[in-house]
């Protein structure tokens, strides 16, 4: 993204010599992550398992930068870029413009170059002639044909944090808009984290650097980041206790503290910490106290450690799926592999929304939110007709059983098994000789005609 020069003009250089530094980069080694000060100890239940709680501090030092690109392509036969017919008709919804947010834009409805963008800023003014779907809508564009005559087609700048446009492309003759904003973007509850040794985790809690424990006194340091030293053993590395301890060496001496892996010259790095640790008169814990109360926790391992915020952010894990002509709830928006696709429910997040009662999510995630309806002809008319309704105000109608739970049912009745419903229980039988009678189509005439799946012959 940036690179910033480490010689000057009349310097002498020699081949291999950095001669700048990247945002990847310092001192021409590949830095990504920060030191931190990490304590090993269980944190009221908030660093259980993979949990992990860091402080304000770090999660400033953990900031990361990206630009992020936005594009919008416009249809001169029904689409509008200009900033008054945006404005004007703006004005008519609740997405009225406020005087700073226009004097972002240029005449022609584009953000300039420079300017600081906040959540809910445009950056592409458009509206379209708008495509009424569906009997429903249709209805509600006959109340106001002026109001709903067109569509919003804007582009939004809906990231949580603040950026700055840094450029903007317009390619074939203004159709094609592409708007790059950079942002810098602090480490947040539910970003991963992990150090050099595979130790990683998800930020679960950002305390005030003034709640963090105290390492060696109530009025020393604060710990930075809280790990649970369970998550040593569990995941076996333990390289992740000898960097700790020796970063306290490092601190001591003032010299890095270098480790050749694998040289065949050191048989037991542990046996070498230990030993460096007891030269220098340094013990690798020390007293914890609550920051509160000023108690003494007791013991534990703390010391600097490398830590990098992956790209797994918690902020692109969000996502909505929605309803239009080309787009229908059961599909991932522009199909398939798409940019942003729709993303399910994983088996975590389903016992983790059971076990807080919150049955009637679930119950939308896998009916009306779900997977296509296979079987059903109708099924994205009635996509289409949920989401009016939703719109109007009308009675939702009753969501039909996921593709999926049909599919199991039919691998059941496929393994000889009779899945009968009873009430609001399902109740397996022996599939018997007269029940594969019924769903048969009779015996196999002519075995010539049938086609292996698997290779296509006969």
């Amino acid at each position: 993204m940036h690179s910033t020069p480490t010689v000057k003009v009349g310097d002498s250089v020699k081949s291999g010599q950095v001669i700048a530094d990247t945002n990847f980069t310092r001192g021409g080694h590949l830095s990504l992550g920060t030191n931190l000060r990490v304590t090993y100890i269980p944190y009221k239940g908030y660093n259980f398992e993979d949990g992990i709680v860091i402080s304000e501090s770090a999660a400033k030092k953990l900031t990361s930068e990206h630009v992020h690109r936005k594009s919008k392509e416009i249809d001169p036969t029904k689409d509008f870029l200009d900033k008054k017919k945006f404005a004007s008709y703006a004005s008519t919804t609740s997405k009225r413009l406020t005087r700073e947010q226009l004097d972002k834009l240029g005449d022609d409805g584009v953000i300039k170059i420079g300017q600081k963008v906040v959540p809910g800023d445009i950056l592409i003014a458009a509206i379209g002639k708008r495509d009424l779907v569906g009997e429903a809508a249709r209805a509600v564009g006959r109340l106001d044909k002026k109001l709903f005559a067109f569509d919003d087609k804007s582009e939004v700048w809906d990231s949580q944090h603040p950026g700055e446009v840094v450029k903007v492309i317009k390619s074939g003759n203004g159709k094609d808009i592409t708007v790059f904003v950079k942002t810098l973007e602090p480490a947040e509850i539910g970003d991963k984290i992990v150090g050099r040794h595979g130790n990683k985790g998800i930020i679960t809690r950002i305390l005030s650097n003034s709640e963090m424990p105290r390492i060696g006194g109530a009025d020393g340091p604060h710990s930075e980041v809280l790990m649970n030293p369970s998550g040593i053993p569990t995941r076996i590395n333990l390289g992740q206790m000898l960097e700790t301890s020796a970063s306290k060496i490092a601190r001591k001496t003032g010299k890095p503290y270098l480790v050749q892996n694998f040289d065949g010259n050191t048989s037991d790095y542990t046996e070498k910490v230990i030993k460096e640790l007891k030269e220098h008169g340094i013990s690798d814990t020390e007293s914890i106290y609550d920051a509160s109360t000023g108690r003494k926790l007791g013991d534990a391992l703390c010391g600097d450690q490398y830590i990098m915020k992956l790209k797994h952010q918690v902020e692109k894990k969000l996502t909505v799926r929605s309803a239009g002509p080309n787009y229908t709830i059961d599909r991932a928006p522009k199909g398939t592999g798409s940019e942003h696709p729709g993303q399910a429910i994983g088996q975590l997040e389903f016992y983790a929304l059971l076990a807080h009662g919150a049955r009637a999510n679930l119950r939308e995630m896998a009916t009306y939110k779900a997977e296509k309806h296979m079987g059903d002809n109708n099924d994205e008319n009635e996509h289409v007709d949920f989401w009016n309704r939703v719109r109007t105000g009308q009675p939702l109608p009753v969501p039909k059983a996921p593709f999926a739970f049909k599919k199991f049912t039919a691998l059941l009745t496929g393994l000889g098994v009779n899945v009968k419903k009873e009430g609001h229980e399902l109740v397996l039988q022996p599939l018997t000789d007269k029940g594969v009678l019924a769903i048969s189509n009779g015996e196999i005439q002519d075995p010539g005609r049938i086609l292996r799946g698997k290779d296509a012959r006969n």
